[in-house]
């Protein structure tokens, strides 16, 4: 988020940046443009994360609150024909994207210096507006075009299930249909918040990339189970709790680790709530325990599914008449 809004607060001289977030990428835009002597303000929504907010409460943000994060967006978007402000969109932004641009760049080089060229690699990208893998995608696509990398090398797509437009929205144009109507009424997944968009979120610039098997060759769906584990293990593995969105390249992994010689995992936000963790934790928990008590039960069982039958049917009559002594 940060590479992608200071390179989009360069590339203008406006002296008011807007833009509309449910956290990162405000606070990313924040630190920019303050750090360039640039007004900002930054729309959210009232859902906003707890751990979201407190970083541009503590950075002095200029925050205007709105009931949904449409509202937020179309009140942004209401300020673009003012002179002297800069709208600066958290997906699919022209100048965002090449910011993020760097991080493709980067990935490349690091895979040539691992020695991992022509392997067989997979690199899963959360998505929401796809921006993040539109940076991702484009460089890795370029580098296989020049020989730096090999045709193994392959970029793929992953969302939550409940929080998947930019699945839908592809399923969509590879049908020859118009991607709209894509949210359910209502949807937003709160728990999953950095994934959290609109249909006015996919540009033509991001969807052309998603659509076309070169740079990305699949979409995957992750239930939110795989997520909560996922997540878990991300953050153990990192040392920090990180946001469900962020684990969701290791989740792809953790489902798909025969398929690949090594995977890349970009992990893109480390800004969780008491609260979000508690569900992903809770959800792991619960499963946990359900398993627990179906192994307990089988443990229980298999002595009556190893005798005979007569043995079994002795078995049987014994729990129901009561506890039998053995002398």
């Amino acid at each position: 988020k940060r590479r992608g809004a200071t390179a989009a607060v360069l590339l203008s001289d406006a002296g008011t940046v807007v833009t509309y977030s449910t956290g990162n990428h405000g606070l990313a835009v924040l630190k920019a443009g303050t750090s360039l002597g640039r007004k900002v303000e930054v729309y959210v929504p009232e859902s906003i994360s707890s751990a979201k907010e407190r970083p541009l409460l503590a950075a002095d943000a200029q925050l205007q609150y709105f009931p949904t994060f449409a509202e937020a967006q179309a009140a942004a978007a209401a300020r673009r024909c003012e002179a002297g402000v800069r709208v600066i969109d958290p997906f699919g932004h022209p100048d965002v994207v090449l910011g993020q641009l760097s991080v493709g760049l980067e990935l490349v080089d690091d895979l040539v210096n691992h020695g991992l060229a022509d392997s067989n690699v997979t690199i899963p990208v959360p998505v929401a507006g796809a921006g993040l893998i539109t940076g991702v995608a484009v460089p890795v696509w370029a580098a296989k075009q020049a020989g730096v990398l090999g045709p193994n090398i392959q970029v793929v797509g992953v969302q939550p299930g409940g929080t998947d437009a930019a699945a839908r929205a592809i399923e969509k144009l590879r049908a020859g249909r118009d991607a709209v109507q894509l949210f359910p009424a209502g949807e937003f997944n709160t728990d999953c918040d950095a994934l959290a968009i609109t249909e006015a979120s996919l540009s033509a610039l991001t969807l052309s990339v998603l659509i076309d098997p070169q740079f990305v060759r699949s979409m995957h769906r992750i239930d939110k189970l795989e997520l909560a584990r996922a997540r878990q293990y991300t953050s153990f593995q990192i040392g920090t709790q990180v946001e469900p969105a962020a684990a969701l390249p290791t989740a792809y992994a953790l489902a798909h680790h025969g398929e690949a010689e090594a995977f890349v995992l970009p992990v893109t936000g480390k800004n969780v709530s008491w609260a979000t963790r508690h569900i992903y934790d809770d959800l792991v928990a619960r499963a946990d325990s359900a398993q627990y008590r179906e192994i307990s039960r089988a443990a229980l069982l298999a002595p009556l599914k190893a005798t005979s039958t007569g043995e079994a049917e002795f078995a049987r009559g014994a729990v129901l008449r009561g506890p039998v002594v053995h002398r």
